[in-house]
C-alpha cells in the first residue's frame, strides 16, 4: 500500500517558520512583503516526495470531496495521512521546492476544459513548461514515456515528483471516469504537475482564481489538512497557504499578513479565520486583510504589519482610520496591553490609542501626548484620558481630559496641566475664556517646598490661582499691568 513519505512535523512547528525567506527589499518594493518576524526558527519542515502515487488525505467536512487512491495490489483505500500516519504541518510562505519564479508563461488551465494536444518536440528535446493537465498519464511509472521525459520541469522540482504527479493524474481520471470517458479533474479535487498533491474544493476554487500555479502562491506543497480547532481547512503552497472556514470562505494568507496572523495563534487566536484577500488602499502606501476577530494592516512605514481590533480600531476608524489626512494614520503596532493589567493601546504613525473598561477609547496626539509622557503616562498621576483631543470654543487651543486632571496646549501659551483645586477654580472663572485665559505653566511651588505643598500655584495669560494646604482654598489675582 502506498502511503505519504517523510516527517512533516507539527503544526506548530510549520507556522513558526512562515515566511522566513521574504527578503526585507521585497517588502518595501512591494509594500505587502516583510522582513521575517525576529525570533522565528531559521528551520523548513523537510518533505519527502512519495516515489509513487501518494494517498490524499481524507477531508472531514466541506470545502472537498475527498478521492482516496487505492492500492493498485489490494483495492482498499489507503489510509488518511490527517489521521495517524500525519501529523498536518503549520503554513508557511516559502516551502519545498524553495524556487520563488513562476513558470514562464501566462494562462494556467484551471477548469475541466478539454486539454489540447501537447505538441511533439524534437528528438531528444523537451518542450517547455505549459502547466497544463497531463495528457494521458501513465497510470505507472514508465521509464521514458513519462511527461517529465518530454516536459521541462519548473525550476526546484524533481523528475520523481512529477512522475508521481503523472501517476497520480491518471488515478484520479480512472476514479472519475463515465461511461469510459476520463474527466480531466476530478469532482471537487487538481493535481497541479509536477506538483503530486492534490487541492480540492473551495480551495481549488480560489487557488484557481488566482491564476493557480501561475499565480503569486506558485505550486501547492501539502495536501488538504483539518485545522487545529476541528472546523477550518487548509492547504500550503510554496509561497503561503489557503485557509477555509465555513463563515469565512477561502482565502490565502502571505507574507506580512501570515506572519502577524501567527503572532496571535493563527485560526485559534482572537483574530480567528480570514474574511478577506488582502486589500490593497487607495492610498498606495498599505494594504489590509480582514478576519473574524480584526485586521492586520501592512505599509511602508510599518512593513511588519500590525494587528487591531475591538473598541480601539472602532474609534481608529472613527477619525478617519489610515485614510490621507486622518488623525492618526496607520497602526505601527499591535494592541499592547499595559502594566496595570486593565488597559490597552495601539500605537500610530502621528499618536495612540488608549482603551480602559471604565473610560472607553481614546486618542492621544502631538504635544499633549508628549506631556502626558512626561507625567508617566497611564502610570503617572494623570491617569488614563478621558475625552479625545478637543478643539477648544475660540478654536484656537486644544485640551484633554484626564482621570487626573486636563492638559491645554495653546500656540503661544504652550503646553500645561491642570488639575485639582486649582483647575476647578479656574473653572469657576471662566476657563480659558474667562479672567485667566490660558495656563502659561504647569503647578509650581510658591513656598520655596513644593514636596511638601505647603503652598502651590499656577499663572495664567492674565493671573494667576494660589493655592494654600493649611486651608485647601484656592484664590485668584488678576495681573496688573502699566
Amino acid at each position: 500500500m502506498r502511503r505519504l513519505k517523510g516527517n512533516l512535523g507539527g503544526v506548530a512547528t510549520m507556522r513558526r517558520n512562515a515566511a522566513l525567506f521574504i527578503t526585507a527589499a521585497a517588502a518595501v518594493s512591494i509594500v505587502m512583503t516583510s522582513s521575517p518576524i525576529a525570533g522565528a526558527e531559521p528551520t523548513t519542515p523537510t518533505v519527502t516526495s512519495p516515489s509513487a502515487a501518494p494517498c490524499a488525505p481524507a477531508s472531514e467536512s466541506a470545502p472537498t470531496t475527498s478521492l482516496v487512491p487505492e492500492d493498485e495490489s489490494t483495492g482498499q483505500a489507503c489510509p488518511s495521512p490527517t489521521t495517524s500516519a500525519v501529523s498536518a504541518p503549520r503554513p508557511t510562505s516559502s516551502t519545498s521546492p524553495t524556487t520563488t519564479t513562476a513558470p514562464s508563461t501566462s494562462t494556467p488551465s484551471t477548469t475541466t476544459s478539454s486539454t489540447t494536444t501537447e505538441s511533439p518536440a524534437p528528438a531528444g528535446q523537451k518542450i517547455p513548461y505549459t502547466g497544463k493537465p497531463t495528457e494521458n498519464p501513465n497510470e505507472t511509472i514508465v521509464p521514458g514515456k513519462m511527461r517529465s521525459d518530454r516536459e521541462e520541469l519548473p525550476e526546484g522540482w524533481t523528475k520523481e515528483q512529477a512522475d508521481a504527479a503523472e501517476v497520480g493524474e491518471a488515478r484520479l481520471q480512472k476514479k472519475n471516469s463515465s461511461g469510459g470517458i476520463a474527466a480531466r479533474v476530478a469532482p471537487g479535487c487538481q493535481i497541479y504537475w509536477p506538483a503530486e498533491f492534490e487541492v480540492c474544493g473551495a480551495i481549488r476554487d480560489k487557488y484557481n482564481s488566482l491564476g493557480a500555479q501561475f499565480s503569486f502562491l506558485l505550486l501547492p506543497t501539502s495536501w488538504e489538512f483539518t485545522s487545529p480547532d476541528g472546523h477550518g481547512k487548509f492547504t500550503t503552497f510554496q509561497n503561503g497557504p489557503i485557509y477555509w472556514s465555513a463563515t469565512g470562505g477561502a482565502h490565502p494568507v502571505v507574507n506580512s499578513f501570515l506572519n502577524r496572523w501567527g503572532v496571535h495563534g493563527y485560526e485559534t487566536g482572537w483574530m480567528g479565520y480570514p474574511t478577506t484577500d488582502e486589500i490593497v488602499h487607495a492610498d498606495g502606501i498599505g494594504r489590509r486583510q480582514e478576519f473574524q476577530g480584526g485586521a492586520i494592516y501592512v505599509s511602508l512605514p510599518n512593513a511588519v504589519g500590525s494587528a487591531i481590533g475591538g473598541a480601539i480600531r472602532d474609534k481608529w476608524n472613527t477619525i478617519g482610520a489610515e485614510t490621507p489626512g486622518s488623525v492618526l494614520g496607520y497602526p505601527i503596532s499591535d494592541e499592547i496591553p499595559l502594566p496595570d493589567g486593565q488597559g490597552r493601546m495601539n500605537r500610530f504613525e502621528r499618536g495612540a490609542i488608549y482603551w480602559t473598561p471604565t473610560t472607553g477609547a481614546h486618542f492621544v496626539v502631538n504635544d499633549i501626548l508628549a506631556k502626558w509622557g512626561e507625567k508617566g503616562y497611564e502610570t503617572g498621576y494623570m491617569g488614563y484620558p478621558t475625552s479625545d483631543d478637543l478643539k477648544n470654543p475660540d478654536n484656537v487651543g486644544r485640551r484633554q481630559e484626564f482621570q487626573g486632571g486636563a492638559i491645554y496646549s495653546h500656540p503661544v501659551a504652550g503646553v500645561h496641566i491642570l488639575n485639582g483645586t486649582i483647575k476647578n477654580k479656574w473653572v469657576e472663572l471662566g476657563s480659558e475664556g474667562g479672567q485667566l485665559g490660558y495656563p502659561l505653566t504647569d503647578e509650581i511651588d510658591s513656598s520655596g517646598n513644593f514636596a511638601l505643598g505647603t503652598q502651590r500655584m499656577q499663572l495664567f495669560f492674565r493671573g494667576g490661582v494660589f493655592w494654600k494646604a493649611a486651608t485647601n482654598v484656592a484664590t485668584s489675582t488678576l495681573r496688573v499691568d502699566g
